[in-house]
């Protein structure tokens, strides 16, 4: 991406959505003085513009996120504007790959009931979110109860996931 402001405005340009967006976050965070963080914002915005053309690039062509883990531990129960807020972040932050578990849930109970198990059998199997990466590991075995309301809420909530990171 490339930063400058000569005409009284930040002006960005970059190669793609992603890098645009980190164009703005490396803009607010190194010249403006400002930033965005899980942790608050500090969003007073001063009339800087940078004193010369900024340029950053990278040879990574993927900048990647998140483990399995993730998804039971810190995102077990994030609704839509956590996930909203997550993905801007990590495309600020260069991010270009997030791996995403939301709503697979979905494509289990839907292989294992076309494979002849009952509907009962493979809501019991399916851990709730906050056991799943233990349970997928096989470090654990949990006698679940999912509804298949929870899964289609899940599935829903994937779906705009992968929308959004797409988008981004």
């Amino acid at each position: 991406f490339t930063i400058g402001g000569t005409t009284g405005r930040v002006e960005l340009a970059g190669t793609s959505t992603s890098a645009l967006v980190s164009a703005f976050h490396w803009w607010l965070k190194y010249v403006a003085g400002a930033h965005i963080s899980w942790n608050g914002d500090q969003l007073t915005l001063p009339e800087q513009l940078p004193t010369q053309a900024i340029e950053r690039s990278t040879e990574l062509t993927d900048r990647y996120a998140y483990n399995f883990c993730v998804f039971g531990y810190t995102a077990a129960y994030w609704s839509w504007s956590d996930w909203e807020r997550e993905l801007d972040y990590l495309a600020a932050s260069g991010v270009n790959r997030a791996l995403s578990l939301v709503g697979q849930e979905i494509i289990w109970y839907e292989t294992f009931t076309r494979f002849g198990l009952s509907q009962s059998q493979v809501l019991t199997w399916i851990p709730y979110s906050a056991h799943q990466p233990w349970v997928w590991y096989g470090s654990i075995s949990v006698a679940g109860s999912v509804t298949t309301g929870f899964l289609g809420r899940r599935a829903e909530l994937g779906a705009r996931i992968a929308g959004r990171m797409r988008e981004l």
